[in-house]
């Protein structure tokens, strides 16, 4: 009987050992957990959690810190509803296509939109699948065989450019392009719309972005002004942009672009997109593919255009200007 009574002390006195054990480590690991709870964790670029029923947009942006892609962002951003929107800044990141993929692999997105060509480019490298809307790209051709990309094109119709030089610039005549293959169709629909203009148009095709200077002697004979479209082959390089201008400046030539870019590099009469718009035309894209229903049009014309004038140009050239149309000019350069 005293050994079992014994046996009896010594089992309780372990349960209470035990018990004071689990105590401390149960204390232990709730102190463990308020800890962590404490902790502030590391500020990712991308945002990991999205509400599963809520549709999902990637914004990934060339870089914020240039106005004409951060105009596009604002307006899309302030127009977008019912939305997770997620954002990826390429600014100064030298590691563009992995900093995509991580999103990419944190987060379903069931369209991305990409502001200028840095963003496009990357997105094309690892998701030519996925449905992408795009703007503010100058050479978005080379991009527009992939079946689920959408945009908002970086030139004006064709036809509503050249009826504005026309209303600037009566006493101009006769225009000269330069252009590659991809822009074929753009060019057709140029020279239909001069002849209705009374305009001639002298339209040079080059094959590589080296033929450039061959063709600029041919480009300045002969013509009354330069119509600088978006073309990836004439426009490869900052390099040929340059030499266009230079060139343009020693015939006394007046340019007209269709980005305000070109304004920087001395272009007369700039005729480009109004950004704002063009992030909301980005915005009904979006929604239709977010509700699966893909546009008719896989790219469409800005609705919108900003127009700039410089006035330097003109009286350098000695250009008549139709002094009527300055009502229709957002930036005059004096």
């Amino acid at each position: 009987m005293k050994l079992m009574q014994h046996m009896y002390t010594r089992h309780k006195e372990k349960l209470s050992r035990w018990a004071k054990i689990g105590s401390k480590a149960i204390l232990a690991s709730f102190i463990g957990l308020i800890l962590i709870s404490c902790v502030t964790p590391p500020e990712k670029p991308v945002q990991t959690f999205i509400a599963s029923d809520v549709p999902s947009v990637l914004v990934v942006t060339s870089n914020q810190s240039v106005e004409r892609y951060r105009l596009a962002e604002d307006a899309f951003m302030k127009t977008m509803h019912d939305t997770n929107i997620q954002t990826i800044n390429l600014q100064n990141n030298h590691a563009p296509v992995e900093t995509i993929q991580d999103a990419m692999n944190s987060n379903h997105y069931d369209v991305i939109y990409g502001i200028g060509a840095k963003a496009l480019g990357s997105i094309d490298h690892i998701a030519p699948e996925q449905p992408t809307v795009f703007s503010s790209v100058l050479n978005w051709r080379q991009f527009q065989q992939q079946p689920n990309y959408y945009g908002v094109s970086s030139d004006i119709a064709p036809a509503s450019q050249l009826a504005m030089f026309k209303h600037f610039f009566p006493d101009v005549k006769r225009l000269t392009v330069l252009f590659s293959k991809t822009n074929r169709a753009l060019v057709k629909q140029a020279l239909k719309a001069c002849r209705e203009l009374g305009l001639t148009l002298n339209a040079i095709e080059i094959d590589t972005p080296r033929d450039l200077s061959i063709y600029l002697d041919d480009a300045f004979n002969n013509t009354d002004a330069l119509w600088l479209i978006s073309d990836p082959v004439v426009l490869d390089s900052t390099k040929n942009a340059r030499l266009i201008f230079n060139r343009a400046e020693q015939a006394k030539r007046p340019v007209f672009a269709t980005n305000e870019f070109f304004s920087e590099y001395g272009s007369t009469l700039t005729i480009s997109a109004d950004l704002p718009t063009v992030g909301r035309q980005a915005v009904i894209y979006v929604n239709k593919l977010i509700k699966q229903q893909p546009p008719a049009m896989k790219v469409q014309f800005p609705a919108g255009s900003k127009i700039s004038l410089n006035l330097k140009k003109v009286e350098s050239y000695q250009l008549h200007l139709n002094y009527d149309a300055l009502d229709s000019v957002n930036d005059l350069i004096e």
